[in-house]
């Protein structure tokens, strides 16, 4: 998510809690946290949103399934 040489300012979320959040495997409080801190965190907000841009340029992997041998 955010560049591994970048300090993550106090208060922040890490890349795990924004993984998380993408993932949609965070319910409940945690994900209320979660996006009551994007709701006022721009930094975050923009992280989050670089790293679904970035996943949506990703190519699916062929389906091999039912592929010729």
């Amino acid at each position: 998510m955010s560049k591994s040489n970048e300090e993550v300012p106090e208060g922040c979320l890490s890349d795990a809690d924004l993984a998380a959040f993408q993932e949609g495997s965070v319910r409940g409080k945690e994900q209320k946290r979660i996006v009551a801190h994007l709701v006022r965190c721009a930094r975050c907000r923009s992280i989050l949103a670089d790293s679904i841009k970035s996943e949506d340029s990703v190519p699916e992997p062929p389906d091999t399934k039912n592929s010729p041998r």
